[in-house]
């Protein structure tokens, strides 16, 4: 396998506001720089875990949200791709690197993609295909798709939200479940 080219996408940085504890005013958070925790897969893909929740609705109660994220950080070492919470959210970049295909899989949430740079193919199993271009979002519910960067030159950066979804969901009479599989050929499964 050739090497994948040079990541050429500026870092990314993401800055936790709070509230100072003597004066009550807005400032970011000290315990934290901007650097995000990064997983690079050996196909080259990357996925950040810029933050995480808990719980639903949030509770900013003496930072018990801050202190939850820094519990994932410290818990789930490497990142796994399709990384959620139970009852949370999780928000995070992932990069993939020209020509490169995600596996087709389904996680068990509710995703927002936003694609920020580049542009990428949204594969599903029925072999539908969708190219996204920067600006465009997807809302991905819990179906079968594969991720393919259109260039054979650019990477792409996208921005995803995942929510956790009701298990025992079905379709046809079947129970939908966390799955990966071979990346697609030619477009489709």
């Amino acid at each position: 396998m050739a090497p994948q080219p040079e990541n050429t996408l500026p870092p990314t940085a993401r800055y936790i506001t709070t509230h100072s504890p003597h004066t009550g005013l807005s400032i970011f958070s000290r315990f934290h720089d901007p650097s995000v925790p990064k997983t690079t897969l050996p196909n080259g893909s990357s996925f950040t875990l810029d933050y995480t929740t808990s719980t639903t609705p949030v509770s900013y109660t003496a930072d018990a949200d801050i202190a939850a994220y820094n519990n994932h950080l410290t818990a789930h070492p490497p990142l796994l791709p399709a990384y959620a919470t139970p009852n949370g959210t999780v928000i995070r970049h992932t990069e993939t690197p020209p020509g490169g295909c995600t596996p087709m899989h389904r996680t068990l949430t509710l995703d927002y993609a936003a694609v920020l740079e580049g542009e990428v193919d949204l594969i599903l199993d029925s072999g539908e295909v969708r190219r996204l271009k920067r600006g465009d979002t997807v809302i991905q519910r819990g179906t079968m798709h594969a991720w393919r960067n259109a260039s054979q030159t650019e990477w792409v950066r996208m921005l995803c939200v995942l929510m956790p979804i009701e298990e025992g969901w079905e379709v046809n009479g079947e129970v939908m479940k966390m799955e990966f599989r071979a990346p697609p050929k030619n477009g489709a499964e």
